[in-house]
């Protein structure tokens, strides 16, 4: 997967769940310097995603599904839906943006997203932020340890005879013990 030079982080709802987004654009900007990050919400939250350093630029969420939207000039080339929102899927699809990444658990992901990532809030006993930071598991495997400090579980996708895909839900200390076999 080639890594995207720009992202979207889609946080839409309260100042508090906003605040618990941050760390993801941290994390995206500590390991992609070079990567723009913009984080999408609305009015009343713009002004603490501007105050956060590693987040580039705010889109606000009724410009996004009224206007073309850029970063920093560019098209949006992937956005990670933090809060799931069905008309924000569906125009991120429309708009073209060509990595959008989303949850198995909303039927609106599976027809508008093109990575899914098997994730339950509800029957997490993650923290808001720690479920946030597990949307990253579609990184590449070979960029895995970008996030396995900030994760509990990775869900990997084997196919070894390129006939059937598998997927595999590994906590961390499994993932370690088998990466340290190999």
């Amino acid at each position: 997967m080639k890594i995207p030079k720009n992202i979207i982080l889609s946080r839409t709802d309260s100042i508090g769940d906003m605040v618990l987004s941050l760390p993801v654009a941290t994390v995206l900007k500590q390991n992609f310097p070079d990567m723009t990050i913009a984080m999408m919400g609305t009015g009343y939250t713009k002004a603490i995603v501007e105050t956060n350093p590693h987040i580039d630029c705010f889109i606000d969420k009724e410009d996004f599904l009224t206007q073309t939207v850029t970063i920093n000039g560019q098209a949006p080339q992937a956005i990670i839906h933090l809060l799931p929102q069905s008309q924000l899927a569906r125009r991120a699809k429309e708009l073209a943006i060509p990595l959008r990444i989303g949850t198995t658990n909303r039927l609106y992901h599976w027809l508008n997203c093109n990575k899914l990532v098997p994730l339950s809030r509800r029957k997490s006993g993650l923290h808001e932020a720690q479920l946030n930071l597990q949307l990253l598991i579609v990184t590449p495997l070979q960029k895995i340890h970008v996030i396995e400090d900030y994760v509990k579980t990775v869900n990997l996708v084997h196919n070894e005879d390129g006939k059937k895909s598998m997927l595999r839900n590994l906590t961390i200390s499994e993932y370690h013990q088998e990466k340290s076999a190999n």
